[in-house]
Order: C-alpha cells, then sequence, then structure tokens
C-alpha cells in the first residue's frame, strides 16, 4: 500500500530492489514504488479545524502552497486615459485628388476666374465605444477561530498571507481569461464577416500553401516531418509580407463603412511593425522551434514577432478552436452577432489598438467585525472595460 499514513513505513526492501536494477545485479522487474511515495490526499488521519473543516490540526511542519500568478495578454491592456468610460474615436475618410486648375488651358482664359473657394467638406465617420464587465470576490477572515490548526501567530499569519495571494492569482486569472474571450470574440468577428464585408481579413493557409506547393496537404498531414518545415518556413515568409502590407496605408485588412449614398467610404489605415501584435498557438510554435530552428543556420530567419505565448483561444482541452457568439459591427455601424464554431485557428495579426482591455474602478474594503461570530469579510471589487474594433487591421490565419 501506499505510505499515505502516519505511521512509519520501512521502505528498505524497495529501495534494494531498486538499487539491485540501477546497478544490474537484477533483470528488469515491476518495483512497488507506491511503498516510498507519498500522495497528495484529502482524507484526514486527524480531526479538521472546526471552521473550514479543510485544516488539520497541528503537526511538525506547514507547507504553504501557493505562488504567484502573473496573467497572460498583458500587451491588450490599456489605462483608462485611453479608454475610459465612453471612448469616441473619429476616423477620417480618403478623397480623390483634383484637377490642378493652375496649369488647365480651359479654366485659364479671358474673361473669366477661377473659384477658389470650392466647398470640399471633410468627411469623418465617428465610432463610440460603451460598455463595462463588472465583478467582485470577496473572503472571510477569521479573528481565532483557525488558532488551533497553526503552531503559532507566525504560521497563521503564513496562512492568512497564502490566502490574500491565492486571491490575487484568481483575481489575475480573471483578468486574463476575460482578455482571452475579448481577443477570441474578436477572432469570431472576423471569420463571421470574411464572405461579406472583409475578404481580406482571413488567411486560409493551407489553401494557399497547396496552391503554391503542389501539395494537398490536411491539418493532419502537414504536421508529418517530411511535410512540416517547408510548411512553417512559407507560414513565416507569409505572416512577413502579411505584416508590411499592413504598414501600408490602405483599405485593406480592416471593416469599411458604407456611406449615406451606399457606397463604401474610403477608410485607409496602417499599421507600423511597432504596433502589430502577433498571437499564434505555442504548440505551432515548439513544433517551427524543434523542426525548423534547429536546422536553420540563420535562426533570425524565423522570426519571433511581438505577442503573449498562447497555448490555446478558449479551452485548454481544444488549442485551436474557438466557439462563440461572436458580436461585431457590421458597414453601417450596427452591432450584429454571428455563432462561430472553428478548430482549425492557427494565429491572429493585427493592431494594438484592434482588441484591448482596461482595468477600472477597482476598489476593496472590509466590513466590520462580527462581534458574535468573531469575523470579518474582505471585499474586492473591479470594473474592467474590453473593446474589439473591426476597423483598426487585422488578419487571422486558419489551418484549413
Amino acid at each position: 500500500m501506499a505510505v499515505n499514513d502516519l505511521t512509519y513505513t520501512d521502505a528498505s526492501a524497495v529501495l534494494a530492489a531498486i538499487n539491485a536494477q540501477a546497478t544490474g545485479r537484477a533483470t528488469l522487474a515491476p518495483v512497488n514504488t507506491e511503498g516510498f511515495v507519498a500522495l497528495a490526499q484529502t482524507t484526514l488521519k486527524m480531526g479538521y479545524d472546526v471552521v473550514t473543516n479543510a485544516i488539520s490540526q497541528v503537526l511538525s511542519r506547514t507547507i504553504f502552497s501557493v505562488r504567484p500568478y502573473t496573467r497572460k495578454f498583458r500587451g491588450l491592456e490599456a489605462d483608462t486615459i485611453r479608454f475610459g468610460n465612453h471612448v469616441r474615436k473619429i476616423n477620417y475618410i480618403d478623397d480623390d485628388p483634383t484637377t490642378d486648375r493652375q496649369f488647365l488651358a480651359t479654366a485659364l482664359t479671358d474673361g473669366s476666374s477661377v473659384d477658389q473657394y470650392t466647398v470640399n467638406k471633410k468627411k469623418v465617420v465617428q465610432t463610440n465605444f460603451y460598455g463595462q464587465t463588472g465583478y467582485a470576490r470577496f473572503r472571510t477572515y477569521y479573528r481565532s477561530q483557525l488558532n488551533m490548526a497553526f503552531s503559532g501567530p507566525d504560521e497563521l499569519a503564513r496562512f492568512w498571507a497564502g490566502v490574500t495571494q491565492h486571491d490575487s492569482d484568481m483575481i489575475e486569472k480573471d483578468h486574463e481569461d476575460f482578455a482571452r474571450a475579448a481577443l477570441a470574440n474578436y477572432v469570431g468577428g472576423k471569420l463571421s464577416q470574411e464572405a461579406a464585408i472583409e475578404p481580406t481579413g482571413v488567411i486560409h493557409v493551407l489553401t494557399e500553401y497547396n496552391a503554391f506547393a503542389g501539395t494537398s496537404l490536411t491539418a493532419t498531414t502537414v504536421f508529418a516531418p517530411a511535410n512540416f518545415p517547408g510548411f512553417i518556413r512559407w507560414f513565416w515568409a507569409r505572416v512577413e509580407t502579411i505584416s508590411s502590407l499592413m504598414a501600408e496605408r490602405s483599405s485593406q485588412y480592416h471593416q469599411t463603412f458604407t456611406g449615406s449614398d451606399g457606397n463604401d467610404l474610403d477608410l485607409e489605415r496602417h499599421t507600423p511593425e511597432a504596433e502589430q501584435l502577433f498571437y499564434m498557438n505555442n504548440g505551432i510554435k515548439n513544433q517551427a522551434a524543434s523542426n525548423v530552428l534547429s536546422v536553420t543556420y540563420n535562426p533570425d530567419f524565423v522570426p519571433v514577432r511581438q505577442g503573449d505565448t498562447l497555448n490555446f483561444w478558449q479551452n485548454i482541452q481544444n488549442p485551436l478552436s474557438i466557439n462563440v457568439n461572436a458580436g461585431y459591427t457590421d458597414k453601417n455601424g450596427a452591432v450584429q452577432s454571428a455563432a462561430v464554431n472553428s478548430n482549425s485557428v492557427l494565429g491572429v495579426l493585427l493592431d494594438r489598438e484592434a482588441v484591448g482591455y482596461t482595468i477600472a474602478d477597482t476598489w476593496t474594503m472590509a466590513t466590520p467585525m462580527n462581534a458574535a461570530g468573531g469575523y470579518y469579510d474582505q471585499w474586492y471589487h473591479y470594473t474592467d472595460r474590453y473593446w474589439n474594433d473591426f476597423t483598426e487591421n487585422g488578419v487571422v490565419f486558419v489551418l484549413d
């Protein structure tokens, strides 16, 4: 049986068997490893404390199992000055150049004049951002009820420090999960708009690569050792090309608006490389590092771009999948929604202004001590704002 008991277990026989196999004095044979390995279990051999019913009475040593957690997606965070309660964005619309009439012979004739006061109003579109997400956590602190579970005030203080750190870790994870959801919504919005609104916003990498290389790879066979190095080198080149094109001032890679006359307004955007973020599945990055960088003389040939490590988009068990009811704005500026379910999202290259979040109005307060029960509650309040702006540049890469 396992050693998870308060009694002494003699492991000498197990150790002798291990040593005999390690030194070659015995052939390979099963070893009863459970005879000396202490396993984490929740069944307690002694009584619990009376408050949480989870902490035992004092034994010889206590290990406080907690460590600080830092949330991912910090690259998406903005301060409250940049993204406050109601943010309006003024978008400037391009128009066409006109004829320089100083060189136009038909305009410069005797008895006529050139009208220098022709009206040409600047076309602008204002987009507005509203909304916020509020949530709270709270924790109950006891004055003296846990004393019997610890050896003294110092150990009790370490316990409460661990409680505080763990609550902080959960709040960090809350911010991260909301940011992850905001990014997943952006990806879903881009996928839902591809056909009718923004065909340049989605790159089907396998389709393009198969056409380029004359192959018929699938999302499974592309990872075969004979296929993956060529594919991933092509993919990085494609990302670099899109990145360069996003730096050009154009109407590609973002949503535009429809004017009152029914025609698309010429909304031009450019995203310098320093303002680009690239999020890609970390599993694919690791495949590239082990299969390509290891045999590439110049590692810079496969560059690492700005962005956070992203192990999964939405669900840790399905790294390349998103399943969201995505919200987005259409060409008329109205909010729409669409159910999007994709299992092949490889990465996204986007303008820093396309997705983000602000942590605002954060405050904590403790209740008065409950004189009868000997405890008080500590409340943590957070108001977060998350945004998607489909008028900023962004491209989603899907593995199909």
